[in-house]
């Protein structure tokens, strides 16, 4: 079988204000378990010199993005992105969706409508590459799954 995904990436800036644990933790609730990876981190600093950390998770293997599709396929915050999957899908064929970090980090997962959020971006393997290829493979879900 033809390879559906080249990395799914999950991203978050830490503030100077915020806990960095509990942004972890917010991480680990969207992912439904623990990163399967080392969550990278970045230092920054930010217009008025406080510094800033940015967490960063890439899974490149597969089966790994498939195991979390599977997971986000059943939750409203996927489908309710997928409605907007024009918009979302950039030249490049990366899907790009945002999740509000607060609610993450209560446990519900919902869009960003404002305030701080954290990024998904899942790489899209079309062959040849296409918009609508890569249109097909996100509505369909992992493996089909819908």
């Amino acid at each position: 079988m033809a390879r559906r995904y080249h990395e799914l990436r999950v991203a978050a800036f830490v503030q100077a204000t915020e806990d960095e644990g509990k942004v972890l933790q917010a991480i680990s609730n969207l992912l439904q378990g623990e990163p399967p990876g080392e969550v990278r981190r970045s230092m920054a600093e930010g217009v008025h010199h406080n510094p800033i950390v940015y967490l960063s998770l890439e899974i490149k293997k597969e089966r790994q993005i498939e195991r979390i599709l599977e997971k986000w396929e059943r939750m409203d915050f996927w489908q309710e992105a997928k409605r907007d999957i024009d918009e979302r899908l950039d030249d490049g064929l990366t899907y790009h969706v945002r999740v509000d970090k607060e609610k993450a980090y209560q446990g519900n997962i919902e869009l960003w409508r404002g305030g701080e959020s954290i990024e998904i971006r899942l790489k899209v393997a079309t062959y040849p590459s296409s918009r609508e290829g890569s249109m097909e493979i996100i509505l369909q879900g992992p493996q089909g799954v819908v």
